[in-house]
């Protein structure tokens, strides 16, 4: 989704920013590419499939409405859900009682506005059309799920281009972390240890910032 849809929270961390962004969104559909000649029964058609999404370890409560749209010179049946307060959806679960063709999950962020791609489902495979199709789907949204960017610790290692290098930064990041959890045992720049923990969880964390020390 664009960047403008992100909702960004920006928090101060040990050696570097780490940036949250979430995108919310008001309503998601779900497109079944089956071509269909009217809206005739189409209450009584999207009965039969149950569509859940899901943020975290819970259910997302939503309005279903069904429906046609046109694309490509055909139209489609859209099952849209709508919720009462915008939410960030991290996966789908399709069933139905009849077999599931290929569809499409997208993503809107205000009321009228545009739709976004979130998700697409391939067509079933050969294994499955032999049995006579699938009859439930479980999908990720990966379009919709939480963005945590990191800004890298100044001391970390350059690539070739001057920036960050990519092997050594989660490790760097790792680094400021720990140091922050035992920076009453360090001191100086760069950081030492001063005086051993004397409790098993700080002992831990120091073991590990000493074991990082030998790769940066």
């Amino acid at each position: 989704p664009d960047a403008a849809v992100f909702e960004h929270v920006a928090v101060e961390a040990s050696g570097g920013h780490a940036i949250f962004a979430a995108p919310l969104f008001v309503s998601y559909r779900c497109v079944f590419f089956t071509p269909r000649a009217s809206d005739g029964n189409l209450e009584e058609h999207g009965q039969t499939l149950s569509i859940q999404f899901r943020a975290g370890s819970s259910h997302v409560s939503m309005e279903q409405h069904c429906g046609l749209i046109d694309e490509a010179g055909n139209r489609f049946l859209a099952v849209e859900h709508v919720s009462a307060v915008p939410v960030t959806a991290t996966e789908c679960t399709v069933t139905s009682e009849s077999p599931i063709p290929p569809f499409r999950i997208d993503g809107r962020v205000a009321a009228g506005g545009a739709w976004q791609v979130l998700c697409c489902q391939p067509m079933p495979t050969l294994e499955e059309i032999c049995s006579q199709g699938r009859g439930a789907v479980r999908c990720f949204l990966p379009h919709a799920v939480a963005v945590l960017e990191l800004q890298a610790p100044q001391d970390t290692p350059q690539d070739e281009q001057g920036g960050p290098s990519l092997d050594d930064a989660p490790r760097a990041l790792a680094r400021a972390k720990l140091e922050a959890e035992i920076s009453s045992f360090l001191v100086g720049t760069p950081a030492r240890l001063k005086q051993w923990p004397s409790k098993d969880k700080q002992q831990y964390v120091a073991t590990l910032w000493l074991a990082l020390q030998f790769f940066l």
